[in-house]
């Protein structure tokens, strides 16, 4: 089902990527709780898009058949959660209802696949040893009223257009706090740059294939340039663990300052 080579792509980024899952997930409270919590669901989704990819494209999967297509759902928690982190963290406090449209991809490809995820594992075993590397990547037409691809389309047209309303946050808060004095963010500024760079390598290598229909390398595209971003995401944060514990230019926590009546500052 694919090249031994991209054995090592997972065997570097799954316990990154779980390691940051399990920082994240227990380090110290800090002011922007909320910002925490996106960033959490961020990497936990991450790691199980990471490793459910693994599973499917290995032998395990004869053992866990109940998790192919699954993948795909933790695919959108992590543009949903990343949206959210950046604007929690750039804008503070200005959560509402219409947060709720982010799940609207996720709900469509639950509603669609349905039928397929109630099958028995035998069917789903069926279906997965009938298609090749490319199949499982791209075609997603086991649902019930999607044509084939029609998932993958709508996925990355929701990642690139999170991605650029996440730089257009990034670009307004820099802006602005570009006129404020005495206050040092340039910590935040350069995590939220990088990550937004290595968001990159998520989506766009495989848009780029499957626009340009190069199928034959789209299977290893998407395979190795998501799981890059994971890793060069996380030897940044392993060498400024300042972004996840303390950077200069924070409240302090039992600070009664209330943020979402301030204007919108680069952190």
């Amino acid at each position: 089902m694919r090249e031994f080579n991209q054995d090592y792509l997972y065997l570097i980024s799954a316990p990154v990527l779980l390691l940051l899952s399990l920082v994240v997930s227990f380090k110290r409270r800090n002011l922007n709780q909320m910002a925490g919590a996106y960033l959490m669901v961020y990497y936990w989704s991450f790691f199980m898009a990471v490793l459910i990819t693994y599973v499917v494209l290995s032998p395990l999967v004869e053992q866990l058949p109940h998790l192919f297509r699954t993948g795909h759902i933790f695919f959108h928690l992590v543009i949903a959660s990343s949206f959210l982190y950046f604007r929690e963290t750039l804008f503070p406090g200005r959560r509402s209802w219409k947060d709720l449209l982010l799940l609207i991809p996720l709900l469509l490809y639950l509603a669609d696949f349905a039928p397929f995820f109630l099958q028995s594992a035998e069917r789903k075993l069926s279906v997965l040893r009938s298609l090749d590397e490319t199949g499982i990547k791209i075609n997603f037409a086991e649902g019930w009223f999607m044509p084939a691809g029609g998932h993958n389309l709508v996925k990355y047209i929701f990642a690139l257009g999170c991605w650029l309303a996440q730089g257009w946050m990034l670009w307004t808060a820099n802006r602005r706090a570009s006129l404020e004095k005495g206050r040092d963010f340039i910590f935040h500024r350069h995590w939220l740059t990088w990550l937004q760079v290595s968001q990159l390598f998520i989506f766009l290598p495989s848009m780029l294939a499957m626009v340009f229909g190069r199928q034959d390398i789209l299977t290893l595209i998407a395979n190795g340039s998501g799981i890059l971003a994971g890793v060069i995401q996380g030897i940044y944060l392993i060498m400024h663990p300042q972004v996840l514990y303390g950077l200069p230019g924070e409240l302090p926590e039992d600070s009664p300052t209330d943020l979402s009546d301030k204007e919108p500052v680069a952190v």
